[in-house]
């Protein structure tokens, strides 16, 4: 497992490494290149987990407020055991922080968490 993380970690560094280099560079065009998503972690009662912010639908109230909803695969530690989860969460975003309430399943039975996660995009 953590081979896993640590591959995925190094993966998101050579992207975000790569894509900065391609926005510095001078272009004829208008596309722009970047890593989205966001990171957070979340807690709750008798479970921790550390969120990757995956496909996401939000409504943009103003240039700074956004509210919405979003997949978030996750690494949880509960019952001292590491699993992976996919968690849903309701979200508010102000800028750049969003504030998240993520639902996780284990045999049927959901457990609510409340966090932070960080967007980094832009």
């Amino acid at each position: 497992m953590r081979i896993k993380l640590a591959w995925i970690l190094a993966l998101s560094l050579i992207l975000h490494t790569s894509t900065q280099a391609q926005q510095t560079s001078p272009s004829k065009s208008n596309a722009q290149f970047g890593l989205e998503g966001s990171l957070g972690m979340s807690v709750g009662k008798d479970i921790v987990a550390l969120n990757v912010g995956g496909p996401a639908f939000a409504i943009r109230f103003h240039k700074d407020w956004k509210a919405g909803i979003m997949a978030l695969p996750s690494v949880v530690f509960r019952n001292n055991a590491t699993v992976t989860r996919l968690g849903i969460a309701p979200r508010i975003q102000y800028k750049k922080l969003s504030l998240i309430l993520p639902l996780y399943e284990f045999n049927t039975v959901w457990y609510m968490t409340a966090g932070l996660s960080y967007q980094f995009s832009k």
